[in-house]
């Protein structure tokens, strides 16, 4: 295996754990929140917290906050994953790529404050 190759899959490797571990995250987050559910015996929430919201629900033991964080965390998985990729991109001095990852990371930052202010 060359030189190039290796560092190519570090690049790869540490996007896909870090895919891998987001989904085992919200996975998580999710389980818990439905057994929660079951256990207090409150239906299922047909709608989404705002975000701003969440911490107090979870405080004030309200499941659906749990249901609500696993979809924050899939939500904010991409960004971290772009964010891993760029910071390997420049550590392997491909400051092309990562500049170019940060293209991206910004987009997906613009996306996500259009969607939380309109």
């Amino acid at each position: 295996m060359d030189d190039e190759t290796r560092r190519e899959e570090i690049v790869y490797e540490s996007a896909i754990r870090s895919l891998r571990y987001g989904f085992y995250i919200a996975a998580a987050f999710f389980a818990v929140g439905v057994a929660w559910s079951i256990a207090k015996r409150q239906e299922l929430a047909t709608s989404v917290l705002p975000f701003q919201q969440i911490p107090g629900e979870l405080l004030d033991g309200n499941p659906a906050a749990v249901i609500d964080l696993s979809i924050l965390t899939l939500m904010l998985t991409p960004v971290a994953t772009v964010l891993i990729i760029a910071a390997n991109f420049y550590r392997l001095n491909e400051r092309r790529y990562a500049t170019f990852s940060v293209l991206v990371l910004v987009m997906l930052a613009v996306s996500i404050a259009i969607s939380l202010f309109r």
